[in-house]
């Protein structure tokens, strides 16, 4: 059974006014997206939905705090996207083009197809 969710930052279409749906590897990662750039306590009747990834943006420095973020994001996923296997050595964190970016990439399994599948995202301190 295909689950179809709301697409991340994008739910309603501007144009036709109706509510976007999307499924398959594009749902997975719009749900990734928003797991990974939201603080725990954003999601209103869910208070540990969330990573607290984007209070780390301009204090990151690698070392103890990438290894830190690296389970935190690994303990979210698995709690919350159960499409997916994921371990703490398939996420990847670097400092992005200044200190208000981190770049995030995410190798995960995909439960539904078997495949091996990667997102990568940049969370950007100004968009968040």
């Amino acid at each position: 059974m295909a689950i179809k969710t709301f697409p991340f930052r994008k739910i309603f279409n501007p144009q036709t006014g109706k509510t976007t749906m999307v499924s398959g590897q594009e749902s997975i990662n719009n749900c990734l997206a928003m797991l990974l750039s939201s603080c725990k306590g954003e999601l209103l009747g869910d208070p540990n939905f969330g990573t607290d990834v984007k209070k780390y943006l301009l204090n990151f420095k690698g070392g103890a705090l990438y290894v830190t973020l690296r389970k935190t994001i690994s303990d979210a996923i698995t709690r919350y996207e159960k499409r997916v296997l994921v371990n703490n050595d398939d996420i990847y964190i670097s400092q992005g083009a200044d200190e208000n970016t981190l770049n995030i990439r995410v190798v995960y399994k995909d439960l539904t197809d078997g495949t091996t599948k990667t997102l990568t995202l940049t969370l950007n301190g100004d968009e968040l």
